[in-house]
Order: C-alpha cells, then sequence, then structure tokens
C-alpha cells in the first residue's frame, strides 16, 4: 500500500510552478489613449507609488499559470486564451513559409523571375495567396514629409554598372531587418515565400514544378516548408506514424522476453497482454491531442498482437515441450497427459526481484516532480512571436520597441528578431540623411500608411495600427532547448519591456525646467546604451574610457548641444537665400530681396540663441521687409516654413559634430549601417521627443501590452498541460496492473507488482539524472517499458501455480 500511495503521489507532483506561462494581459479597446503635459512634480509622484505596485507585480506581460497559451490543447480550451486570436487576426493560424535555396537572390535573374514563382506557387489549388520578397518596398521622404514607395525587387530598367544594382539594394536590406527576417536571407543565398492555404500545403513535388516552370534555378534540392504556427490536427507530428509505435516496441522487447521465458500458460499470457495493451497506451491517450491518442492505441494494440505473436512462435518451437503429468489409472496401467495451467494463483516474487524493483520505484517518485515534459510539436517551425498592443504609429512606442527588439537580438538562441520599427532604419531622416523613426506623429503615420502593401508591414502589423508582432526566430545551431529561448523571452517581455510610457517634449516651453531635463536625461541614456548595444552586437568591444566618453558626448548633445559656427552660418546662408528665392517666385515678385535684406535675415537668424522660435523669426521677415503686401497669415506660414529648414540644419549640425566625435572616440567606422545608426542615435538624444518609463494605468501614458505567442510556446503550454495528465495515466494503469495481480495471484500476485512499474521507473530515472527533458521519444520508451514490465510482471507470477 504504502508503494500505491508514493505513485499516487508522483502522478500528482506539481508541475505548473516548473513552466513559464507565455501570457499576456487581456487585450483592451482602451489600450492606447492621449497624452497630456506632465509636469515634474507628477513624475516623481507617480514614480514613488508605482514602485510598491512593480515590486509585487508582474509587469505588463505576466500571468497565472492558469491563462497559459494553448494553442494545442483541445479545442474548446483555445477560444478561451489569446493565442488562437492573434494566430486568426494576423493570417497565422494556416501559413506556412517556403525556402528556396538559389545560388544569389540578388541579382537580376533571380529578381527578374521573384513575381513569376510567387504567382506560380499562388495558381496551385488550395493556396489563398503568397506573400513574398516582391511585396518588399523601398520608401523614401522629402524634407515635407511626403512619402514616396517603389519596389524593392524591381528590375532594374537598364544595365548597371557592374555590381552596382546589386550593391543598392544590399544597402538597403542590411538596414531592414524586418525583410531579410521574412524574406530574403541577408547574404541572398535563399528566398522565403509565406503562403496562405486553405487547409494543407500542396505537395513537395507541387511545388517544385510550380517553382520551375516560373523559371527560378533552385540549388537546395527539395524546398523545406514549415508552418508558421503549427497545428498538430493539421499538421503532420515530427515523427512518422511508425516512430512511436516502433520506439515502444523496442522499449517493451526486453520485457517481451522475459515473460516468455517465464513459460505463462495461454489464459494468464492473455491477461499479461492486456495489462501490456493498457499500460502501453496510458502515457499516450493521456495527451490532449487526437493524434498522440491514436499513435497510443495503435502502440497499445500493436504491443499485444506482437506479444501474442512471440510467444505462440515460442509454443510452436518448442511443440513436445509442454509439461507433462503421469498417473496410474484403476488398472495400473500409467498414463500421461499435459498438464493444464489455470489463471488464478502465483508464487512469491523473490526477495531481489522485490526489493530491487521497490527501490527503483521508490527512487522514480523521488525525483518525478523533477522531470519536465517537451511535446516537440513545433520543432520544424524555427519562428514565435511577441503580440503587442500598443499605438504604433506613436514614435516613442516604436523606439521603445526598437530597444526591445535589440535586446532580443543579443540573447543565446535567437538567429533574427524584428518588428515594425525596423521598416524605419532605411528611410532617411530629412534632418540627418539616415534612416531612422521620425519625431513627428503625423511623419510615422504618413509612412506606415503607404508602406500598408509592404509584404513585411503586412504580416506583422494590424491595420489599425494597434497591434502588432515581434518576430523571433530561433538559432538552431545555437544547441540551446527552444523551450529555453521562449522562457527567456517571456521573461525579457514581462520585466525589460517599457509597459508605460510618458511622452515628453524637451523643446516644450509650457513645461517646467526639471520636467524638461528629466526628459533629456532618458534620451542621454537611452541614445548611450543604444549606441553601446549597435558596437557589441557588430562585435566591437568598448573599454571604459571609450565608454565614458560616449556618455560625455552624448549628454553635452541632449543638455547643451554644440554647434560648429562656421558650418551652421554658411549652412544657413545658403538656406536662407533658397527660401527668399522660393518665395519670391511663388509670390510673383519681379526679383528675389535684395543683398543686404537677405544679409539681415541671415544675421537675425545667427543672432538667436537656441533653437528659433516662430515668433522671431515672424519678426525678422517683417523687419527683413521684401513683402509689403503679405497678409498675416502669410507671414505666420513663411516663418513655419523658415523654422522647419533652420532646425533641420541646426539638428543636422549638431548631429555631425558629435557623430563624428562618437565614432573617433569608439574607433568605428565612419560609413556603413553601424555608423549611420550611431548617428541616428545622436539625433535622437538631441530631442524633442522623450519617452519617460510610467507606472501602469497612469493618467496621460502611452500603454504597451505584450504577450509571447506561436508554436513553441503553444508546445510548451501543451506539455504543462499533458505532464499531470500522463501522470495520472500511468497511475490508472499502475492501479489497474496491482487489480490484475490481486485478482489472479492474491497477496502473492501482488509482490510482482513493483516488478511490472520497475522497467518505466528505470526510463524516468535516466532524465532525471541526465537532467534533459522528457521528449516524444522518451514517452514512448516509457510507454514501452510500462507495456514489457506488466506482461513480464503478470506472466512471471504464475510460472509454478499448476494443477
Amino acid at each position: 500500500m504504502a508503494l500505491l500511495v508514493g505513485v499516487a503521489g508522483w502522478a500528482g507532483g506539481a508541475d505548473g510552478a516548473r513552466a513559464a506561462s507565455p501570457v499576456g494581459p487581456s487585450a483592451r479597446p482602451d489600450a492606447v489613449q492621449t497624452t497630456k503635459p506632465v509636469e515634474a512634480r507628477d513624475l516623481a509622484g507617480a514614480m514613488l507609488d508605482g514602485a510598491a505596485g512593480d515590486a509585487g507585480g508582474t509587469g505588463g506581460a505576466g500571468g497565472g499559470a492558469g491563462a497559459a497559451v494553448v494553442h494545442f490543447a483541445p479545442a474548446p480550451l483555445r477560444r478561451a486564451v489569446p493565442g488562437a486570436g492573434v494566430a486568426e487576426r494576423f493570417h497565422l493560424a494556416r501559413r506556412f513559409e517556403l525556402t528556396l535555396q538559389v545560388a544569389n537572390a540578388l541579382g537580376a535573374e533571380s529578381r527578374g523571375t521573384m513575381a513569376r514563382v510567387e504567382a506560380s506557387v499562388a495558381a496551385l489549388p488550395g493556396v489563398r495567396r503568397v506573400i513574398g520578397p516582391s511585396r518588399l518596398l523601398s520608401l523614401r521622404t522629402d524634407a515635407t514629409g511626403r512619402v514616396s514607395a517603389a519596389p524593392l525587387f524591381s528590375t532594374p530598367a537598364a544595365p548597371p554598372a557592374v555590381g552596382a544594382a546589386a550593391f543598392d539594394l544590399q544597402n538597403e536590406l542590411d538596414r531592414r531587418a524586418d525583410a531579410t527576417g521574412w524574406f530574403v536571407e541577408p547574404d541572398g543565398s535563399a528566398i522565403r515565400l509565406l503562403v496562405d492555404v486553405d487547409e494543407r500545403p500542396p505537395g513537395a513535388v507541387a511545388v517544385e514544378a510550380a517553382v520551375a516552370s516560373a523559371g527560378l534555378k533552385t540549388t537546395g534540392g527539395e524546398i523545406p516548408r514549415a508552418a508558421v504556427w503549427p497545428d498538430p490536427d493539421r499538421d503532420r507530428l515530427p515523427f512518422e506514424a511508425e516512430w512511436p509505435l516502433r520506439i515502444a516496441m523496442l522499449a517493451s522487447l526486453p520485457m517481451l522476453a522475459l515473460a516468455i521465458v517465464a513459460r505463462a500458460r495461454a489464459a494468464r499470457f492473455a491477461v499479461g497482454t492486456l495489462a501490456l495493451a493498457l499500460t502501453m497506451a496510458a502515457p499516450g491517450l493521456a495527451s490532449p491531442l487526437g493524434p498522440i491518442r491514436i499513435y497510443a492505441l495503435i502502440t497499445g494494440s500493436a504491443g499485444a498482437v506482437l506479444a501474442w505473436v512471440a510467444w505462440l512462435l515460442s509454443r510452436i518451437r518448442r511443440r513436445g515441450g509442454r509439461a507433462e503429468a503421469t498417473w496410474v489409472s484403476a488398472t495400473g496401467v500409467p498414463v500421461t497427459r499435459g498438464r493444464r495451467g489455470r489463471i488464478r494463483g502465483a508464487r512469491w516474487a523473490p526477495l531481489p526481484i522485490l526489493l530491487g524493483s521497490t527501490a527503483l520505484v521508490v527512487a522514480a517518485v523521488m525525483v518525478a516532480p523533477a522531470l519536465e515534459l517537451r511535446s516537440e510539436l513545433s520543432r520544424d517551425t524555427s519562428l514565435f512571436f511577441v503580440h503587442v498592443r500598443a499605438d504604433l504609429a506613436e514614435p516613442v512606442v516604436l523606439r521603445e520597441l526598437r530597444r526591445f527588439v535589440d535586446r532580443l537580438r543579443s540573447e543565446r538562441g535567437v538567429a533574427g528578431a524584428w518588428s515594425i520599427a525596423d521598416l524605419f532604419v532605411a528611410i532617411p531622416r530629412a534632418e540627418s540623411g539616415v534612416g531612422g523613426i521620425p519625431d513627428d506623429r503625423a511623419v510615422a503615420l504618413g509612412i506606415l500608411g503607404r508602406a500598408s502593401s509592404d509584404g513585411a508591414v503586412e504580416a506583422e502589423v494590424s491595420p489599425d495600427l494597434r497591434e502588432g508582432l515581434v518576430v523571433v526566430r530561433f538559432e538552431e545551431e545555437s544547441g540551446l532547448d527552444p523551450a529555453r529561448v521562449v522562457e527567456r523571452i517571456t521573461q525579457l517581455a514581462t520585466v525589460d519591456l517599457t509597459h508605460s510610457l510618458w511622452r515628453v517634449d524637451v523643446t516644450d516651453p509650457t513645461l517646467t525646467l526639471a520636467t524638461r531635463a528629466l526628459g533629456r536625461g532618458v534620451l542621454a541614456e537611452g541614445a548611450r546604451a543604444r549606441v553601446i548595444g549597435l558596437c557589441e552586437r557588430a562585435g566591437h568591444t568598448l573599454d571604459d574610457e571609450q565608454r565614458q566618453a560616449i556618455d560625455r558626448t552624448l549628454r553635452r548633445v541632449s543638455l547643451a548641444p554644440v554647434l560648429d559656427a562656421g558650418a551652421y552660418g554658411a549652412a544657413v546662408t545658403r538656406e536662407v537665400a533658397a527660401f527668399l528665392e522660393e518665395t519670391a517666385i511663388a509670390e510673383h515678385r519681379v526679383a528675389p530681396p535684395q543683398a543686404s535684406l537677405r544679409q539681415k535675415l541671415v544675421d537675425a537668424v545667427l543672432g538667436l540663441p537656441g533653437e528659433p522660435s516662430l515668433e522671431d523669426l515672424s519678426r525678422a521677415l517683417s523687419d527683413a521687409g521684401g513683402a509689403p503686401k503679405a497678409t498675416a497669415a502669410m507671414r505666420e506660414n513663411r516663418a513655419s516654413e523658415l523654422r522647419r529648414r533652420l532646425l533641420a540644419i541646426r539638428r543636422r549640425e549638431i548631429t555631425r559634430l558629435a557623430a563624428k566625435e562618437i565614432l573617433a572616440d569608439a574607433d568605428l567606422p565612419t560609413e556603413g549601417v553601424l555608423s549611420d545608426a550611431v548617428r541616428d542615435a545622436t539625433l535622437e538624444a538631441l530631442g524633442p521627443i522623450a519617452g519617460i518609463p510610467a507606472p501602469p494605468r497612469s493618467p496621460g501614458s502611452l500603454t504597451i501590452e505584450a504577450a509571447v505567442v506561436g508554436g513553441a510556446v503553444g508546445d510548451r503550454a501543451l506539455a504543462v498541460a499533458w505532464l499531470p495528465r500522463m501522470r495520472q495515466g500511468v497511475l490508472m494503469a499502475a492501479v489497474a496492473e496491482a487489480l490484475i495481480l490481486l485478482v489472479i495471484g492474491g497477496l502473492r500476485g501482488l509482490t510482482w507488482w513493483p516488478a511490472t512499474l520497475a522497467p518505466g521507473a528505470v526510463v524516468l530515472l535516466v532524465p532525471a539524472v541526465a537532467g534533459i527533458p522528457m521528449g516524444l521519444l522518451l514517452v514512448a520508451v516509457l510507454a514501452g517499458a510500462l507495456g514489457g514490465g506488466a506482461l513480464f510482471g503478470v506472466a512471471a507470477s504464475g510460472r509454478e501455480a499448476r494443477e
């Protein structure tokens, strides 16, 4: 009975506490809120109030284990979790990724066939649509914020200089991690297509024929395909149907051999095969998935059939070896006949077997609570996602998302990570000439609206810009368990991602000096962390002196920017002259203002301390004259346009000087993606907007909600749901074995019960000692060991129970 209590304890052991719960907060319609000016006293009080709450809370992405994202669970459970809804809204549930190995995806020949390949695959039966590299856009903005777009992989109209077109395309792809993450390998060695289907993906032969008919030459043989969001009710399991059966059979063979050697009679062997089928199917029957339960039934039935075939073969080979009984008839003539075994009755289990098997079972019960299960149903899928709910057109939200993604890229086991924020890296800003997230929400909204047809943008952001995906691709070469990567990303989404932000304009004169100083400090620290992170990811290690020099420069940029007076004056002179000439032409004047008036305006601009205000420029334009008939509204529009141009010059000159100093201090190249990112970080340190962390649900704050979802997350959730059920299934099978032994052998038969469980105990001890999780193959081994042990115990217990 003590052993029975121990097995029951193993079945009810703790499991939820060890599993990271990939849960995010529930989606709220009011997640995105409007902002208002925030004073320093409000910031300080709210931060103090939020500190106590954060100490006992989980942040914006935490949650309880009961709300885990279980996409692999049965349908009733799926409807109660957010993961399945995300898959439907982003069209991931029936999306597959095809990988085409090519010689050079950036060459003119491959670029010309991409659209044909996508159209050819889209024409296959059952395919809804195909999203591929031809859907990528090259975006540009002019000085006024107008956005233009052109196909990124368009075939050059004229033969370019040798390597020129490929270089331009490579240069832009290097800046768009979302494009290379979804569709093209950075070195051009592979092309990926996202294929949406009705039910199941087209066969490999049909896909290969479609690609060949489009004229694309592939180099990798068979075209691999993987579900973006695996569904075991639709997709094949990671092993062919016969593999769990084979593994379970191999695990049961040693005990099957011992059962045959025990020479049990037919009736007892029949009971033993029943026990074998029951226990062999128990672990799989406890699974929440129909395909695994079907495998379990097949395995248990096949195990029983195999046992009977082996027993019959052994009987045929022994032929006349059946034991015989001799007695003397009434006439005194000796008569012999074969003894018939009976099903009831048993002998005591040998003491070494009893003690040894009991010790193994007790040890397995003790280590079982520490065991972990990995269902591995998503092993062919290299993607999972962080679902984000926020105002994705707000610059401070986009910058926080970019910071979070940069953090993910440095994690071990992550081959790549990208989000909608990566779109802006390849779009040059008017202030600096390098790509980056704009300061103006209207500009960001215009870019996102123009890019809505871009393949990467469509795949990772909702049309209303209120939901988005951070996409993470596993690095298979790292050898790290994907479940560990998911757990780490879940932790970062909970504690590293800022879930509430205040938007502060550090140039707003209506805010107090303390509030603006706090915002500038946040800008300087954020730029410093970004520059150091960029250097580390590029493999450029900075020493303490270099870090301090970068910190000093960025704080000076944010708090007291320095201008090169000569370069700034020359740039202002040129811009003022161009502005006055354009104004004269627009107003149909005969000639632009005289040189003396132009110089007067230049001197007035250069004499202004700090950034020129609208009032100062309006006054300077009035003093310079040149348009005596202009109305007040016209003068205000002219002053606003001139201010926009002068601010761009001022920011560009400050950034140029500071970035040059940072690149020199860090010993970085002055050209390329890294140097452009450093310039953009320097420009952001200058302002004017800052995102200040705020306590959750603070008035006027912008909310960012995050939840980790996808195939690997559902895989983990399935393991969490399956493990306690598997314990209960094994417990029920063990109790059934005990009852069978008790019925057919009484207390003597019950002494063989530990022997029936010992092979399974050995299987459980192996991963516990090795410190590895149990996968599907190990579960199949456990099923076979339990089944073989059950057959051996029933057969061996009745060896001497004969009439």
